[in-house]
């Protein structure tokens, strides 16, 4: 039989039924296991994966799934083999195999509604997270990497958290987090310390804004974001008044107890978040404490109200995925970084065949990086220009390359999102500019950032060196750091 013409399958041991998600590291399908036809979702990483992150992910989950916690996904297998698809060519690749969780993601279903699930709804969902949570952090685990995406729904919509690639056992010594910019704790910044149960709680107060609003507690974790800059200054009145005309537009009201709790979680100072036991005991927990205490049958009826809620939107959530892993499949053929080359191609926009040359040392040898040993330079600046992009990703940075030449040029987008209610926020961004003193001067923060990487050659070593084209000093030096930190990782690997 053509290899074509073969049936889609993993390793000979599981057949492929469809494939259900799309990332940057690995896509998942849905499987049955040949000889028993028991049905899980394997995850299939692409062979220009990070190594560490695939190894680390299936050592966690071995690891939590000792813990029996009904709300940890579990793993039932893992494995290195060939991976058949249909006109493709047959490749080994890691893999995993895990439970199937058939209504996905949660996060699949506030997308498409384009609204949380209220309160109360929240209150039975976001419970048995903290109760998963409290396992993790029980054992010293933190998982870096919280979101609603990260946290399906099982059979009967209770969530299941997943993903533990980022995992890791809890150090208060942490400096590299892996997690999604747009969540990561504050301290998470790749140059200090910092502790990462902790950070964990700040994810979980972004992820409960979201379950119960639909709405981002946030645009970004930084000053130049007007709710952040709240948050730094713990200005919750002002917050509050804030959020209050966004969330309106999705019909919610939040309770005192919920704004009390989240501010609580979301502190800009680790040291002044609660742990998960802490949070657990919250009066906001007290509604359906009091009902399983209670009045048992009617909290039965009420996860059963939520199940039917979800159950509903199924079929339409199960259509905007299909759509959805057509359009990234589609896209990712044509990411700017990769030249127009398939996932199953580890190209990059240095080709080998080309030979890009290397300059000689610079003049000026300010935000260098020395480079001693072995390398193959081309290889380098393709895995650099890649991880760039998986950290910050295309709607914050572009990325253009210079033709015969060791170069990369990133432009990192200062977009700032607006709301519905554009005149409410205006007021209360005049509010805080009186405050902190600004002036119209600092208009100029909001201008893209601009730097130039360009790969030279000593006669005993290579020097990466960083260059600011445009935008704000300091904004150019923690660029530079970040990014630094992304070579050193690169060279150990």
């Amino acid at each position: 039989m053509e290899e074509n013409e073969q049936q889609e399958n993993i390793d000979s041991k599981y057949l492929i039924l469809e494939k259900i998600g799309s990332g940057g590291q690995a896509n998942v399908f849905r499987v049955v296991k040949i000889g028993t036809n028991e049905e899980y979702a394997a995850k299939v990483f692409k062979d220009d994966s990070d190594s560490i992150t695939i190894t680390n992910e299936i050592n966690m989950l071995q690891e939590v799934k000792q813990y029996q916690c009904p709300y940890i996904i579990n793993i039932i297998a893992s494995g290195e083999g060939n991976i058949v698809r249909k006109n493709r060519k047959t490749k080994v690749r890691k893999y995993f195999v895990i439970e199937k969780e058939p209504y996905g993601s949660i996060l699949d279903y506030i997308y498409y509604k384009q609204q949380g699930v209220g309160e109360l709804y929240s209150k039975i969902i976001f419970q048995k997270i903290l109760i998963g949570f409290q396992c993790l952090h029980k054992h010293n685990i933190c998982h870096r990497d919280i979101k609603l995406d990260n946290i399906l729904f099982d059979a009967v919509c209770s969530p299941k958290i997943c993903d533990f690639g980022h995992a890791c056992f809890n150090s208060n010594h942490l400096i590299f987090d892996r997690g999604t910019d747009i969540f990561k704790p504050p301290e998470a910044n790749g140059i200090t310390e910092y502790d990462g149960i902790k950070g964990d709680i700040f994810y979980l107060a972004s992820t409960l804004m979201i379950l119960t609003t639909g709405i981002r507690a946030f645009v970004e974790p930084n000053k130049n974001d007007s709710l952040f800059n709240l948050i730094i200054l713990n200005k919750d009145e002002l917050y509050w008044k804030q959020m209050k005309g966004i969330v309106a537009t999705n019909g919610i009201v939040l309770s005192d107890n919920f704004k009390d709790l989240f501010w609580k979680m979301i502190s800009y100072e680790p040291k002044n978040r609660p742990t998960i036991d802490v949070i657990l005991e919250h009066p906001w927990f007290k509604e359906i404490n009091d009902m399983k205490k209670n009045n048992l049958k009617g909290f039965q009826d009420l996860e059963k109200e939520i199940k039917d809620y979800f159950k509903s939107l199924l079929e339409d959530v199960k259509e905007q995925n299909i759509e959805y892993i057509k359009k990234e499949d589609y896209e990712s053929t044509t990411a700017p970084y990769n030249k127009g080359g398939s996932n199953d191609k580890n190209e990059g926009p240095f080709d080998s065949n080309s030979m890009p040359k290397l300059l000689e040392s610079p003049m000026n040898i300010k935000y260098c990086i020395n480079i001693k040993g072995d390398l193959k330079p081309v290889n380098f600046m393709n895995r650099l220009c890649k991880k760039i992009n998986d950290e910050f990703g295309f709607s914050k940075c572009l990325i253009n390359t210079a033709p015969g030449i060791l170069k990369l040029n990133l432009t990192f987008l200062n977009k700032i999102e607006e709301n519905e209610n554009e005149e409410e926020k205006n007021d209360n961004n005049e509010e805080l500019n009186e405050e902190k003193g600004e002036n119209e001067e600092d208009d100029e923060d909001n201008n893209d950032l601009k730097i130039q990487i360009k790969l030279y050659k000593d006669s005993e070593k290579y020097i990466l060196r960083f260059k600011e084209v445009k935008g704000d000093r300091k904004d150019f030096i923690d660029k530079y750091k970040y990014i630094s930190n992304l070579v050193v990782e690169l060279l150990k690997n």
